[in-house]
């Protein structure tokens, strides 16, 4: 998924719309949520590209209400170019949701390069 829809409310899914790959329909571009299909291990990834304006900007991958991945971005001035990226894996029951949230409201990323993907590794029985 790619660029978030805007403006990221606080604390809410972000939502994505323009979805690459979405088999098996896991992701609702409505809501911007993945709800996992089956039990199992899942890999996420979140990478965000500059926030114009100043300040401290963190976003969290969530699953089922419980952070599980966490970055932030300080940015200094409109002309500083960052980057930052979470990966992480978890072992999710079929119907856990995951998500990417933002901890304040963000209206800047329509034309920042920012991806969230996710994949299952391993199904359990």
């Amino acid at each position: 998924m790619r660029h978030p829809e805007e403006p990221v409310v606080a604390s809410e899914p972000m939502i994505f719309r323009d979805v690459v790959t979405n088999a098996g329909g896991a992701f609702d571009t409505d809501t911007g949520i993945f709800h996992a299909p089956v039990n199992g291990l899942y890999e996420f990834n979140f990478t965000i590209r500059k926030i114009s304006g100043t300040g401290q900007f963190v976003f969290d991958i969530m699953a089922s209400w419980r952070q599980i991945c966490r970055v932030g971005i300080d940015s200094y001035s409109d002309d500083q170019d960052d980057s930052v990226s979470c990966s992480t894996v978890a072992e999710l029951q079929a119907g856990d949701t995951v998500y990417v949230e933002s901890e304040k409201d963000v209206s800047n990323l329509a034309n920042n390069p920012t991806t969230f993907s996710g994949h299952l590794i391993q199904s359990y029985v």
